[in-house]
């Protein structure tokens, strides 16, 4: 691999990756070839051949296949994505620091209370099981139990989804533990279990996309450093996983409700645009009109229910 290398060279790399089915992890072995190609004259004409060389190849579908065809549309937009792969690769190959001892820290505090959890489960359900098992877990609960009645599907497999069984939390201790124990581990298995593999000397390697969602936001994979929990204690403790390496900062910077200001701006919505020019708070705002409450007493549940109302309006 080179980091100087012409794009008629990766046309043809390109095509013998696909073909002879080398290994990828992401795309980051794909964008090493663009990590310091400039623009060129002949960008179009080789991105073309790049793309009948791939669409020719019988091996569509595969992983190969999907890596090296994405990276190319990533890099089909000359003034946007193709300048940007460089500042991409450079963030997959510095990676992210992570806090081991925290995360030790947390692991043990997961395993302890899924532990207690199902000591827990054990004792109301009379008996030891696979927690983990829906069928097993079916039979305790609708039969043994007899909570909810029959509760089979046509296969005749029990239903033991969270939304199935979230009817039941209110009046079983049971339910309400088998759920906290579901949550816990999901938590614990893709976080922190998870990310204990992908461990490199402190960091953890994502790997971007440009052209993976139907919006064109830039998404994470591999892990996904995007969707890590919030609005709960166990999301925020995961958060501060993260850290900035000494003598430097970690800088959370978004738009503020950028959706929202293209929607008064084009449509020309009176209300909302006078909204937005006296710095009112939009989600806030909503929360206060729907529940026909003054606006600072609007609950931050309240506001973020407002908030789901307007993105789903958009």
């Amino acid at each position: 691999r080179k980091k100087e290398c012409s794009f008629r060279h990766f046309a043809y790399l390109a095509g013998k990756l696909v073909k002879m089915r080398l290994p990828v992890s992401g795309n980051s072995d794909v964008k090493l070839f663009f990590y310091s190609i400039n623009k060129r004259p002949s960008f179009t004409a080789v991105v073309t051949s790049v793309k009948r060389e791939i669409a020719s190849c019988p091996l569509a579908g595969s992983k190969e296949y999907a890596v090296v065809f994405s990276v190319v549309l990533e890099l089909d937009n000359s003034s946007v994505c193709r300048p940007l792969v460089k500042v991409l690769f450079d963030m997959e190959q510095t990676g992210v620091c992570i806090d081991e001892e925290a995360l030790y820290q947390t692991a043990a505090q997961f395993n302890a209370e899924l532990s207690t959890i199902t000591k827990q489960i054990y004792a109301l359900a009379g008996e030891t099981f696979n927690v983990n098992s829906t069928q097993q877990l079916g039979k305790i609960l609708f039969e043994k139990l007899k909570i909810g009645g029959d509760k089979k599907k046509k296969d005749g497999k029990y239903k033991t989804t969270a939304e199935e069984l979230e009817k039941y939390a209110d009046d079983y201790e049971i339910v309400r533990l088998i759920l906290r124990y579901r949550k816990i581990q999901k938590l614990n298995s893709t976080y922190v279990e998870g990310f204990k593999p992908l461990l490199v000397n402190g960091r953890v390697h994502t790997t971007y996309n440009q052209s993976f969602t139907a919006t064109g936001r830039l998404s994470s994979a591999n892990p996904n450093l995007q969707n890590i929990p919030i609005r709960t204690d166990e999301g925020r403790a995961l958060r501060k996983l993260f850290k900035a390496t000494d003598g430097n900062v970690i800088i959370d910077a978004d738009y503020s409700q950028i959706e929202l200001r293209l929607l008064a701006h084009f449509s020309g919505c009176k209300e909302l645009v006078k909204a937005y020019c006296e710095g009112v708070d939009i989600h806030a705002l909503t929360a206060s009109q729907v529940l026909n409450i003054p606006v600072e007493e609007v609950t931050s549940s309240q506001r973020r229910d407002a908030k789901a109302v307007n993105f789903g309006i958009i």
